[in-house]
């Protein structure tokens, strides 16, 4: 069977779940979108593997060596090159491209820091299919998946109750602006730059951002304290 955009999907949605379970409480996919809605140094960790897939498609289909003392920042920055979207050296005068890519104050940093967040934020598989199995990787270390179980078992515990105590709450009612307000305020940032901050976390939009938020927002709304996740990513370039 030709593994469709459909099917890639779907596999990734069931992955984790057990025979006659909710997958929305219980995949592996629900578990990454709370860590990448909700976890401070996500954007470390889709940075750190964003690169160092640029870097390893470029020692593939490019035949860029892994020269000693390079790392997978410069190789991707290097792969840029090779693909037509830029000239190296980097600079700034040729460089008018990032205006949309970058927030206001990352236009103020050296020109090859500004290529970077521009790989990181653009960088996708083949067209239609989501870039979410790389990351799911982050799960397999058991206190990262310990912590985003219970996040997400938190979650569902919080909607239950209030299904329970008003019967006629709908999680798909509440209003994009109430969880875009969240959104910016777990984000640290302001509204017009929720499309690059969801990039950053590995969304294709704020829009897919809102969606997979939605299950999470009563939780996270009421009870910030307890709604916080920290990966504990190792630092990148």
């Amino acid at each position: 069977m030709n593994r469709t955009s459909f099917l890639y999907a779907w596999q990734l949605a069931a992955r984790g779940v057990g025979l006659g379970e909710d997958t929305a409480r219980t995949s592996e996919l629900g578990l990454l979108r709370a860590c990448q809605l909700f976890a401070d140094d996500y954007p470390a960790h889709h940075r750190r593997i964003a690169l160092q897939a640029l870097a390893d498609e470029c020692a593939s289909e490019c035949g860029e060596q892994k020269p000693s003392g390079t790392d997978p920042q410069e190789r991707a920055l290097r792969h840029g090159e090779h693909r037509g979207l830029y000239r190296l050296p980097a600079n700034g005068s040729r460089l008018a491209f990032l205006d949309q890519w970058l927030k206001t104050a990352q236009t103020e940093l050296s020109p090859c820091e500004q290529l970077t967040i521009f790989l990181v934020r653009a960088f996708r598989t083949a067209p239609g299919l989501p870039w979410d199995e790389p990351a799911l990787g982050l799960l397999q270390e058991p206190s990262t998946r310990t912590a985003a179980q219970r996040f997400v078992r938190l979650a569902w515990q919080a909607n239950d109750r209030a299904l329970k105590d008003r019967p006629g709450v709908d999680l798909y009612s509440i209003s994009k602006t109430r969880i875009l307000d969240l959104l910016a305020e777990r984000w640290d940032v302001p509204p017009d730059e929720l499309e690059l901050a969801a990039l950053d976390r590995n969304f294709t939009s704020v829009e897919e951002a809102v969606t997979a938020a939605r299950p999470f927002y009563l939780f996270a709304r009421f009870n910030r304290t307890a709604a916080r996740l920290r990966m504990g990513i190792p630092s990148t370039p």
